[in-house]
């Protein structure tokens, strides 16, 4: 699995948000670039998917 560091720490941790058009997580002191994930009970998505079915859960200022 590939991932990429943010260094943002302005939401809580597990807080969705946009940032550069990408999806990324709060966790900790850090946060996280999504590309692919799968909600509860969900098929997995890419993180596009995500954003146009779950804008509710995305919080910030680039909320799309």
């Amino acid at each position: 699995t590939e991932y990429k560091t943010l260094i943002i720490n302005k939401y809580k941790p597990s807080d969705f948000f946009i940032f550069n058009n990408k999806l990324a997580v709060q966790c900790g002191k850090n946060s996280l670039f999504v590309s692919k994930l799968q909600p509860e009970s969900k098929k997995e998505m890419d993180y596009k998917s995500f954003i146009n079915g779950y804008k509710q859960l995305i919080i910030g200022d680039n909320k799309k």
